[in-house]
This record gives structure tokens, sequence and C-alpha cells, in this order.
């Protein structure tokens, strides 16, 4: 019998993103980092990147292990 707490994966508005809205999104990002020199900003611009990489599955790929997953 499996828990109805289980995790099932399910596809989200971001796994079904097309390209040119990613494209958009890490630009937006790019953006950022070239704008604000602060390092709370520059942070929080490379966590969202790393994490918008770890759930598109683009880590898995390139050899290196997300902390969830």
């Amino acid at each position: 019998m499996r828990s109805p707490f289980a995790y099932t994966p399910r596809n989200r508005p971001l796994q079904a993103a097309s390209p040119g809205a990613a494209v958009a999104y890490l630009g937006a990002l790019l953006v950022v980092a070239f704008l604000y020199s602060s390092p709370l900003v520059l942070v929080a611009a490379g966590a969202a990147a790393v994490t918008a990489a770890c759930s598109r599955g683009l880590a898995a790929r390139s050899g290196w292990r997300c902390g969830w997953g």
C-alpha cells in the first residue's frame, strides 16, 4: 500500500516551459548580476539560477548533484 503522503513527480509549469521562456528567465538573472554589486543580490541571483537548473534536471546531466531529489 502506498502512503498518501508519498511524493509523486508531476509536470509543473517550470518543467513544461519553452526554451525561450527559460532563456528569458536566466537572461533576467544575468542582467541583475551585472547591474548590482551587492553580495546579497548576487548570491540570491546565483541561488535562483542553480534552483532553476536543478528543477529542470540540468544538474544531473552536467555531473553534479542537487541537495534534493
